[in-house]
């Protein structure tokens, strides 16, 4: 009998484990490493604001997000030059660094610091998730990534509003103080870490063909959209809403996120990343859709299917571009994922928000629930791209 190109996974290979110490080493190097950087988030754009108005928190943020694109694009070549645990190292050392430096009195001077953090960033989201999907078992890596993925993101829900509570009751100086010291915590934890997860020697550290993952990479873009927009345009899309009411939206949304990013993660495993991701994007369309309605239950609603959704397409669409490029590509990968990833973000607080302003919220919700539909169609088609085999 012929042999089917089907992986099965046996309950030994289920049983595999990922609560190592090296996995809960890597995600407590997250953890602190994003908590310094979201402390720092929104206190930042308080003090651009204070130092330029609306406009200059925007070019802090712009700023901020381009240089985290461009630090992704070159992280797989400053991998190849110093190995994975060296750029991780030199990536949080510049990151702690940076805190120091990111009140001053120049918005010249917080430009750049913005930018300086950006690269950072940009180089340790790419080298943590290559380190992450080396140290995963084959047969659970969606739910070991998922490991390192929730470490990253209750930082977003913790800390970003902390950091101007921080800013405003204990001054600048104690909340750059707390991000570097947050930096130096996760210094600290890489020493956990392997050293053989270091360098592969056989590593294309070009980046893989865009055709190859362009189904999943466009996925993940959708979720990131829709949270984008949401957190930039909620409260002017629902005037309705009071502000405890949009806090509690934005907690359902970054609380979702975490929770069906690991709760999703094993049945990506077991049965492939396809049905999740469409799973993931007729809940982002639906999202949308709640999210256009002049609704307080309708907004929160919306507002926990978005971060549903975008955790489930977190999980499946990793898989998923890991899966379809060679082991040796895959700091490439990571690297247009998380393009993928910010770039969505940026996309959905610029181009829905100007969308807004010409056709109304509402409307411009319920054109993105179009798009995302419009995109579920294409996943869902069988797409005819090999994968490697696990």
């Amino acid at each position: 009998m012929a042999a089917t190109a089907v992986t099965i996974h046996s309950d030994k290979d289920t049983a595999e484990p990922i609560f190592t110490a090296s996995m809960l080493g890597m995600a407590g190097v997250m953890f602190s490493a994003m908590s310094s950087f979201y402390l720092l988030l929104s206190a930042i754009a308080a003090h651009a604001a204070s130092l330029g108005g609306a406009g200059a928190a925007g070019h802090a943020t712009g700023a901020l997000m381009a240089a985290t694109i461009g630090g992704e694009i070159a992280a797989p070549r400053i991998i190849a030059a110093c190995g994975r645990k060296v750029s991780l190292v030199l990536a949080l050392g510049l990151l702690g660094t940076a805190c120091l430096m990111a009140f001053p009195s120049s918005l010249s001077l917080l430009l750049l610091n913005c930018l300086v953090r950006g690269v950072a960033l940009g180089v340790l989201l790419v080298t943590a998730s290559g380190i992450s999907a080396k140290l995963a078992p084959p047969s659970r890596r969606a739910e070991a990534m998922s490991l390192y993925g929730v470490a990253s993101a209750v930082p977003a829900i913790l800390a970003v509003p902390l950091g101007p509570w921080v800013l405003s009751h204990l001054g600048p100086s104690v909340t750059a103080l707390g991000g570097c010291g947050l930096a130096v915590i996760a210094l600290g934890a890489t020493a956990i870490l392997p050293v053989d997860i270091s360098r592969d020697d056989d590593c294309d550290h070009r980046m893989p063909p865009w055709s190859l993952v362009a189904i999943p990479a466009t996925a993940l873009a959708c979720g990131a959209i829709l949270v984008g927009a949401a957190v930039t345009i909620l409260p002017l899309a629902h005037p309705e809403a009071s502000s405890g009411e949009i806090m509690l939206g934005l907690l359902f949304q970054g609380a979702g996120a975490a929770f069906t990013r690991w709760a999703s993660a094993r049945q990506v495993d077991r049965h492939g990343p396809k049905v999740p991701t469409g799973a993931g994007l007729a809940s982002c369309a639906l999202a949308a859709v709640c999210l256009a309605l002049p609704s307080q239950a309708a907004m929160l609603t919306g507002m926990l299917l978005s971060g549903m959704a975008f955790g489930v397409l977190q999980s499946a669409t990793v898989a998923d571009v890991l899966s379809r490029v060679a082991p040796s590509q895959g700091d490439g990968a990571g690297a247009l994922w998380n393009v993928a990833y910010d770039a969505g973000l940026g996309i959905g607080g610029l181009a829905v928000a100007a969308l807004a302003t010409s056709v109304g919220f509402g409307a411009a919700f319920a054109a993105t629930a179009a798009l995302f539909a419009l995109v579920m169609l294409f996943a869902l088609k069988p797409d005819g791209t090999s994968r490697r085999p696990n």
